[in-house]
């Protein structure tokens, strides 16, 4: 008809209504851009999958076909660029109209769907889609068949999750600030250790015994851990990186301990106070020796002046023999540099012997 205001056709609205399509939807495009040509992810590392189709759909899932139990569910996409073509695809939506109310229901299928997973058990998995769309036409596409439509293999995305690791070889060395591991009884230490990664957590044991735990890649002993170490302990650091993977080291600390704490290395005279008459030579001083190991020890028998040595020293002792009239300045006697001494000068007033030792191991003077 005309309007017969205007003189113009009367507008008009066409509708064609058709059936659903009966036929599945079909894959497009599967992909995941953390994947490479061999399909291999460590475990715990999130890896994005994105899948397209052919027309909008309303679920789908990524199906094992290794374990048909085990299944992905994805959602639907926001734009993103895709690996093969690196063309950006927006997500297209087609609204329903609920058949009860008759309002209408947006964004009810999408053509594109995506899912971030996490794998945590190690295996090799083949996706495919499984998939319904707005005719709930459900369809579990299978690789062994070709597409009726394109006449090409149905897509699938094969994954090898794996040990993170399994590959992965962690550098790492520990140091200490004491020369060739080697320290002084009381002397303070700081570990220090090295590794190839960017980021870790750092462990330190002391025979075993965990001390501490943080980022930091370096490690004292002192008051705050009540810590002191002793000759051969065992100090050892496990690196761990983000993914959980690990690798120790260790180093054997030699401590050269003189075992006079308190006397900074000056050995006690064995046995009583010595009484002689004024212009006498004083007898022959022996030495009891209480150093560690390293140094050896003695026992001095006083019935028969005689020192008899019970472990032999491993560190090389040196000796200086000292005199004082005060107790409080000592001066080195000239000379005596013997494991005992045997004055020459006579005795006129009380009178103060002490012997200073050097403990020297692996290079280290204590």
């Amino acid at each position: 008809f005309i309007d017969p205001l205007t003189q113009l056709p009367i507008p008009t609205l066409y509708v064609n209504v058709v059936p659903y399509d009966d036929a599945p939807p079909h894959v497009t495009e599967l992909f995941s851009p953390q994947l490479g040509n061999e399909g291999i992810i460590p475990s715990n590392l999130g890896v994005d999958i994105f899948a397209s189709f052919d027309e909008p759909v309303v679920s789908a899932v990524l199906v094992s076909l290794e374990n048909p139990d085990f299944f992905i569910e994805l959602y639907p996409s926001l734009p993103y660029t895709t690996g093969s073509t690196n063309t950006t695809v927006t997500p297209t939506s087609l609204n329903e109209i609920d058949l009860e109310t008759g309002e209408i229901i947006p964004g009810y299928g999408y053509t594109n769907w995506e899912v971030k997973w996490t794998p945590t058990d190690l295996g090799s998995y083949t996706f495919v889609i499984a998939a319904v769309d707005l005719a709930e036409n459900g369809s579990i596409m299978d690789p062994s068949f070709i597409d009726p439509l394109t006449q090409l293999p149905i897509p699938t995305l094969y994954v090898n999750v794996v040990d993170p690791c399994s590959n992965l070889d962690i550098l790492v060395s520990l140091t200490s600030s004491a020369a060739n591991n080697t320290l002084c009884g009381g002397d303070d230490v700081t570990f220090t250790a090295e590794s190839d990664l960017a980021s870790a957590t750092y462990n330190f044991f002391v025979n075993g015994v965990l001390y501490s735990s943080s980022a930091s890649a370096t490690f004292s002993p002192d008051n705050s851990n009540l810590l002191v170490l002793m000759n051969n302990d065992v100090v050892e650091v496990e690196v761990v990186s983000d993914a959980g993977c690990s690798a120790t080291t260790s180093i054997t600390m030699s401590v050269n301990d003189t075992g006079n704490s308190g006397s900074a290395g000056y050995a006690m005279v064995e046995g009583q106070n010595y009484f002689v008459c004024a212009g006498e030579l004083n007898p022959t001083i022996v030495v009891t020796d209480t150093f560690g190991s390293y140094n050896g020890s003695s026992t001095f028998d006083s019935s028969n002046g005689t020192s008899t040595q019970e472990q032999a020293p491993q560190a090389t002792l040196s000796y200086q023999w000292q005199v004082s009239n005060d107790n409080e300045i000592f001066t080195d006697i000239v000379g005596a540099t013997g494991e005992s001494l045997a004055p020459t000068t006579a005795i006129i007033t009380v009178t103060y012997f002490r012997r200073a030792t050097n403990a020297t191991l692996n290079g280290v003077v204590c």
